[in-house]
């Protein structure tokens, strides 16, 4: 067996091993969320797509294979932003409700009962978008980010020390939008 093939190999099995002792399928709060957005909106009809809540364990794995790829700018500052992260959860559910006005939703107020607050509503032609964050001891230690569409319903938490990754990202602005 070739040296690529094994590490190949031992990749697959780590993550496999990664993925079944993280409990990465499924995630409450995410799920809780689009209960919300139901029961607030009762027209609004979404089908999940999939929900993923990856660790530390998973996410400290895709720096390291993040090492193996070429020198790409964008990945290096991806990498960074990662050290600075212990938890990703994510949701995507499809909208199966036709003609939806974005402009009728809010989000759901139970987020803001349960200690969040709303850093910004931005409402683009085709998309609203709501982050929320969340801080611990005065620092900002959780995000909220839902991206609702005509198609998705996009729902994900970060958890870490997002001032120090809010930090590079303004930091690196430049590089990221092209500026």
């Amino acid at each position: 067996m070739s040296l690529t093939r094994l590490r190949l190999l031992t990749a697959c099995l780590l993550l496999a091993v990664t993925f079944s002792s993280t409990g990465c399928l499924y995630s409450r709060e995410i799920a809780q969320t689009r209960r919300d957005f139901e029961r607030q909106y009762p027209d609004l009809q979404l089908k999940r797509e999939f929900v993923l809540s990856v660790g530390p364990g998973t996410i400290g794995f895709t720096r390291w294979l993040a090492g193996f790829a070429d020198d790409d700018e964008d990945l290096r500052i991806a990498t960074r932003v990662l050290e600075d992260v212990r938890r990703v959860k994510v949701g995507v559910y499809r909208v199966e409700t036709p003609g939806l006005d974005l402009d009728a939703y809010d989000l759901p107020a139970l987020r803001r009962l349960r200690g969040w607050e709303t850093a910004a509503r931005i409402r683009e032609e085709e998309e609203v978008v709501w982050v929320l964050y969340r801080e611990h001891r005065g620092r900002i230690e959780r995000l909220f980010v839902a991206v609702l569409d005509d198609e998705n319903l996009v729902l994900t938490r970060l958890d870490g020390d997002l001032e120090a990754m809010l930090a590079l990202v303004l930091e690196e602005k430049g590089n990221l939008w092209g500026n």
